[in-house]
């Protein structure tokens, strides 16, 4: 086991460390997760394990191998007796990030001392084209050093499945960065069956079904139904299932194992006549599933409802679209599964 950092989102902190949390105890159970700071937490992970958390990520920075913990004063006595996991071989490069005012010690300083004592343990630095960048991120007059690792919410990552890069296009689908997110809040676990009532043109679908599970996607209308399969198959999607009908009345035993949606509403949208509430209600009344991600404008008004219906909020997180309309994501779970976890492994409906 070895101990990893991971830097959180600066918009959504919150959102990102339920993300992180979710992801780890999908794969690998109940899981110490030191929160250090709002954007910086802390695990031990098996290498092999790290690597897979970053490939699911979507809202997590950087992920760093730990080399130490110490405060900023304590800095270079403490990477001085530290092993650096860098190969002799290879150059590097140290890069300070600051999250607070905490230390007023200039950025340049810190990368010059704290790379001097990594230089000195006979480690090449290359500042143009380093093999290995090692970072310092500096909270609360304390610095963790680490080497990098990955970068999992870098742009290029997402770029190729932004809604206007689909052959099938349609405005109101969700971005690949938000629809990666909600995936990894649901907790579901490897092998899970995800269902998506709402599918529109699949942008739930394609993220899910890269992530490895299979894909329920339910929509009204035949011509978005066609877009999601042709959608799903450029980005190599073939696990799936669509299915033209009503999600107040889907063709599906009750007790599903988890539903991830984003209900139409807004101008872009057309609900069919019928009330964003309604919809949402009547969904989950069919369906019944152990847990759900639902992303809403409607908060605290779905509570009550969704109560009633035998459900909890395990988590709340907004986010604001523009002036008129904030996204809000709500994690249910049924009231007898663990809402940390979210453990609905053998809640599949195989």
């Amino acid at each position: 086991m070895q101990s990893y950092i991971f830097l959180l989102s600066g918009d959504y902190p919150d959102l990102a460390f339920s993300e992180l949390r979710c992801v780890i105890n999908s794969l690998f159970g109940g899981r110490k997760i030191e929160r250090l700071h709002e954007r910086l937490a802390s695990t031990s992970l098996e290498e092999r394990g790290a690597k897979k958390v970053s490939s699911r990520l979507s809202y997590t920075k950087l992920i760093g191998q730990l080399i130490c913990l110490c405060e900023v004063k304590d800095a270079s006595d403490v990477l001085t007796r530290s092993y650096i996991p860098v190969n002799p071989s290879e150059s590097f490069a140290f890069r300070a990030i600051k999250l607070d005012k905490s230390v007023s010690i200039p950025s340049p300083v810190i990368e010059r001392m704290l790379g001097g004592v990594i230089a000195a343990k006979g480690f090449r630095v290359s500042l143009k084209k380093p093999d290995r960048l090692i970072i310092g991120i500096i909270y609360k007059g304390r610095i963790a050093v680490a080497v990098l690792v990955s970068e999992p919410s870098k742009e290029a990552i997402f770029e190729a499945r932004e809604p206007s890069k689909r052959p099938f296009f349609h405005p109101s689908s969700m971005r690949p960065r938000l629809a990666r997110c909600i995936v990894n809040l649901s907790c579901c676990g490897p092998g899970s069956i995800i269902i998506d009532p709402f599918c529109g043109v699949g942008g739930i679908m394609i993220e899910a079904g890269i992530l490895g599970y299979r894909t329920v996607g339910i929509d009204l209308d035949w011509d978005m139904l066609m877009g999601a399969k042709e959608n799903l198959r450029y980005y190599r999607v073939y696990d799936y299932d669509l299915i033209c009908g009503d999600a107040s009345k889907p063709p599906l035993r009750s007790g599903f194992g988890c539903v991830i949606t984003d209900p139409p509403y807004g101008r872009g949208a057309s609900t069919y006549g019928k009330r964003h509430s309604d919809l949402i209600i009547q969904m989950l009344e069919s369906i019944m599933p152990m847990q759900a991600v639902i992303v809403t404008y409607m908060g605290s008004r779905l509570e009550e409802s969704v109560g009633r219906l035998g459900f909890e909020v395990a988590e709340t997180h907004r986010i604001k679209v523009h002036r008129s309309l904030t996204r809000i994501i709500l994690r249910l779970v049924r009231k007898h599964v663990d809402k940390v976890s979210g453990d609905i492994r053998h809640s599949s409906n195989r």
